[in-house]
């Protein structure tokens, strides 16, 4: 006789508060929705985790890829559920245009997207989801930036390229525009645009534009066609849709004895990384970001961070190991406030994970004069912008 399926509980995390009480982890909830602050995320979720609780998290996940792989390793290792709360994914209309983009016959193959306005990283999610989660060779984040007193981004806007496929793809994402949700991809063969694309004007109807072989008319005075409508009907919203597939899933694992399905994980690592990108590129000054593959780092918890900026090296050092004499390669170093970042990549395929200072014997040069910096001066960035970390 099959086990009774009882409905799927949900704690709601909304604050400290509320998190520190025993509410969030009675045993008779099975997963744990988790609307905090970014800064509070890894505590919080690390703790539910801990507790066997799946985990629906709201975006953006964490403040960087590594905070995340933290949160993604502790709910695997537990058999958790993740997923964040990016909610226009489990639209039907969103269903409904990933069908029409996916075939190439009709379409064509992509060339441009842009996604203007609104939280970047629902802009970068649909940039992703276009490309079918595939990472950019290349992420540059344009000279647009606005910031407040804070330091805390107002205004920006990047451009993505992928080499492969000849495809570009841009954003847009302000605070201080006017509230704006469009979507626009433009193919070999046709065109599609969504004026809503993150929240619906209407709760239990969205829709979208296409056109397919469009040109001018003859003389150039309007067009051969006009855009055909597609509008889709659902008894639901968009969140409760997310909750509905979020709760089959936990029930899947819980009763069926499925495996967490490591798809939402993975969308959020990607549009993790991208967005981790962008603001690297700002703040090494709009230089293009690169993206190194260690395989595809958006695939599976044990794939970790892969991305080296391409900035221009202002001097260049030649390490060598003081225990055994031997060399150990070179790489580029920047300057940074009166300290040398020194990003150590000895091979693509071996890299280090970490190196002391004081176990190299640092020779840099600017090319036309050999400098000994003093080791106290000297400190190894080792985050994921600097160097390519071995999975």
């Amino acid at each position: 006789m099959a086990e009774k399926q009882d409905p799927i509980r949900f704690g709601i995390m909304g604050c400290t508060e509320i998190a520190t009480t025993a509410n969030c982890w009675t045993t008779l909830l099975d997963a744990v929705y988790m609307p905090l602050s970014t800064t509070l995320h890894l505590k919080w979720a690390l703790m539910a985790a801990q507790k066997g609780k799946h985990l629906l998290l709201e975006k953006p996940t964490a403040l960087d890829v590594k905070v995340l792989d933290e949160m993604l390793e502790s709910c695997g290792r537990n058999g958790l559920q993740f997923m964040d709360g990016s909610m226009w994914y489990h639209h039907l209309r969103t269903a409904k245009m990933k069908e029409l983009l996916s075939d190439s016959h009709v379409f064509g193959q992509l060339d441009a997207l842009g996604a203007l306005s609104d939280a970047g990283w629902y802009c970068i999610g649909a940039i992703l989801w276009s490309m079918n989660q595939k990472l950019p060779t290349t992420v540059t984040a344009l000279p647009n930036t606005v910031k407040n007193s804070a330091g805390v981004i107002l205004t920006c806007s990047a451009s993505m390229l992928w080499d492969e496929e000849e495809t570009v793809a841009t954003f847009f994402c302000s605070f201080l525009a006017h509230e704006t949700m469009c979507l626009a991809v433009s193919a070999s063969n046709g065109t599609l645009n969504v004026d809503d694309f993150i929240i619906p004007y209407e709760e239990t109807a969205a829709g979208f534009s296409y056109t397919l072989g469009a040109k001018f008319a003859n003389l150039h005075i309007g067009w051969n066609m006009k855009p055909q409508h597609v509008r889709l009907e659902t008894k639901l919203p968009q969140e409760a849709l997310m909750i509905q597939e979020f709760s089959g899933l936990v029930k899947g694992v819980k009763y069926l004895g499925a495996r967490p399905d490591t798809r939402w994980a993975e969308t959020s690592r990607c549009t993790q990384l991208v967005m981790d990108a962008v603001k690297n590129s700002i703040d090494y000054g709009y230089k293009a970001i690169k993206m190194h593959l260690n395989g595809d780092p958006c695939r599976g918890r044990g794939a970790r961070a892969a991305y080296l900026s391409e900035k221009t090296p202002i001097l260049t050092a030649r390490f060598a190991s003081k225990l055994h004499g031997n060399a150990l390669g070179e790489g580029a170093v920047v300057r940074i406030g009166g300290s040398f970042v020194l990003p150590l990549v000895l091979d693509e395929e071996n890299p280090t994970e970490s190196a002391p200072a004081s176990w190299l014997d640092l020779k840099v040069s600017d090319r036309s004069r050999e400098i000994e910096p003093e080791l106290g001066s000297i400190r190894l960035l080792l985050s994921s912008i600097d160097m390519l970390i071995a999975s």
